[in-house]
């Protein structure tokens, strides 16, 4: 079982803005999302680490919110989720957080500022769930990494601001893809299958963060062997060498 796994599953029928129709499938979608999760042969989840948030008949209110689901809601379990996995440290990457949201959907038009409140919270100037309101607390928050980075305080992501978010993006991929690829040689070393898994996908993940995409055609030199992602455990163990997949 997955003991390190958990799910947040979302499902809103009823809204309390009238313009928006009720809808009959959500229910029918968090059934059978948090069915899979329990099976063995699904997620594996374990069933006290599964929450739901769902609309309810008639509807649910939460004070001084109102009618739930809330986005406060969701922000608060899922803050602590966050915190928990935060306090663990290396040991944060064992285990994975499934979000499911069933509803109507909706669109941030403000692409850029949307990526950037994002990018902030990785990088831990952000303490709060990105939700594309680019409101005082955002502007606040890339004021202070414009600090931080010797830029003009102004609280607005121009070109000077963007690029610095992303380069800090690929620094901190790095870092987090060495830790990885430390943790994946670890998991070979102990033939421990689940750690592999887990080590695998945070190590890929990091990479495609701070790398480049190329052609499926392109051959040339790399700094580094990566496996593919259905690799197992006995074919990465081939290609390791005495300095392991990210030589130094």
């Amino acid at each position: 079982m997955a003991a390190g796994d958990f799910a947040i599953l979302v499902g809103i029928s009823i809204y309390a803005d009238t313009q928006y129709s009720k809808l009959d499938g959500p229910p029918n979608d968090i059934a059978l999302i948090k069915q899979w999760l329990l099976e063995k042969a699904g997620g594996d989840v374990p069933e006290k680490n599964i929450i739901v948030i769902e609309s309810t008949n008639p509807p649910t209110i939460v004070p001084p919110y109102g009618m739930s689901p809330r986005k406060e809601e969701f922000e608060a379990i899922f803050n602590k989720l966050v915190a928990d996995r935060m306090a663990l440290r290396e040991a944060r990457l064992n285990g994975r957080l499934y979000l499911y949201f069933s509803g109507h959907g909706f669109c941030n038009r403000d692409i850029e500022r949307g990526d950037s409140e994002a990018a902030l919270a990785v990088l831990g100037s952000f303490a709060y769930v990105p939700d594309g309101d680019f409101g005082e607390v955002t502007a606040a928050a890339v004021a202070s990494f414009q600090r931080e980075h010797a830029l003009g305080p102004d609280g607005v992501v121009g070109k000077a601001t963007a690029d610095a978010l992303r380069g800090a993006l690929v620094e901190y991929a790095q870092e987090q893809g060495s830790l990885a690829a430390g943790g994946l040689t670890k998991a070979v070393d102990a033939g421990d299958e689940a750690q592999f898994t887990t080590a695998l996908e945070a190590l890929l993940a990091s990479v495609r963060t701070a790398g480049e995409e190329l052609p499926a055609d392109w051959i040339g030199p790399s700094d580094l062997v990566l496996p593919s992602p259905d690799a197992t455990i006995h074919e990465v163990r081939e290609v390791l060498g005495d300095e392991g997949l990210i030589p130094g």
